[in-house]
């Protein structure tokens, strides 16, 4: 039986998604690491590596540790009010 890969970040690109806009990554023209884009009623938010981490991302995310320092302290299951923060920071 093969299993898929999860996509990095996926439950937030589905949030995005299923509200009607867009979630890409993209390394040009940005520092080392690249961009997240999140676009979402003709806005637009850019979410730059900080030294290859994505920590404003990842903290929507549940520590899988007590004071999480990166990005894969993380675990895959959002925090509870997720979708609000998130769907907040795009508009």
């Amino acid at each position: 039986m093969m299993t898929s890969k999860r996509r990095v970040y996926e439950e937030l690109r589905s949030i995005v998604e299923n509200e009607g806009g867009k979630m890409y990554h993209e390394r040009r023209g940005h520092p080392p690491g690249g961009a997240w884009i999140a676009e979402l009623e003709g806005k637009r938010k850019v979410f730059e590596a900080d030294g290859g981490e994505y920590m404003a991302l990842a903290r929507l995310y549940v520590p899988r540790r007590a004071n999480p320092t990166h990005a894969s302290h993380y675990s895959n299951t959002l925090i509870d009010n997720a979708k609000a923060e998130w769907l907040n920071a795009l508009r």
